[in-house]
C-alpha cells in the first residue's frame, strides 16, 4: 500500500458508519465500509466515491463490504449510479468480500448482475491489476 493524497488511511464517518480508503499500488483505490449503507449513510459513502471518481476517474474502486450488514435502497441506487459514472469514465466499482446478507439480497433481486463482484479484497485487487481477470 502507497501513501494516498489523502494521506494516510482517512476514516469517514462515526461509530455507527465508517468509510476508510487506502490507495494501493495497482491501478486500485480500497474503500473498507463498516455499517448499513441506508438513508443516514449514503450522502457519506457518497461524497467519498464522487470524491475519488472526480480526483482520477480512470482508477478503479474496490469497495470492501465485509462488514456492511445491510444495504437499504438508496444504498442499491448509490452503488448503481458510481457503477455507471465509473465505467462511462473507463474505470469499474468493483464490490468485494460482500456479507452473506449483502450477497443474498443482491442475489435475490437479481441486482448483483449490475454489478461487478469479488470474494475477496485480494481478488479484485488482482483482477485490476490485469486487463480481463474474470470475476469470481
Amino acid at each position: 500500500m502507497s501513501s494516498s493524497s489523502y494521506g494516510d488511511n482517512v476514516d469517514y464517518g462515526s461509530q455507527e458508519f465508517e468509510v476508510q480508503v487506502q490507495e494501493q499500488d495497482t491501478r486500485a483505490t480500497v474503500v473498507r465500509v463498516r455499517g448499513d449503507i441506508g438513508i443516514h449513510s449514503c450522502r457519506q459513502l457518497g461524497e467519498v466515491l464522487n470524491g475519488l471518481l472526480a480526483r482520477d476517474p480512470a482508477r478503479i474502486i474496490v469497495l470492501a463490504m465485509a462488514e456492511v450488514p445491510h444495504l437499504g435502497a438508496q444504498g442499491y441506487a448509490l452503488l448503481r449510479d458510481v457503477t455507471r459514472r465509473a465505467r462511462d469514465a473507463g474505470s469499474a466499482l468493483y464490490l468485494a468480500g460482500l456479507s452473506r446478507s449483502v450477497y443474498q439480497s443482491l442475489n435475490i433481486t437479481r441486482l448483483i448482475k449490475e454489478f461487478t463482484v469479488f470474494a475477496s479484497v485480494e481478488q479484485a485487487l488482482e483482477a485490476a491489476g490485469s486487463e480481463s481477470a474474470p470475476p469470481a
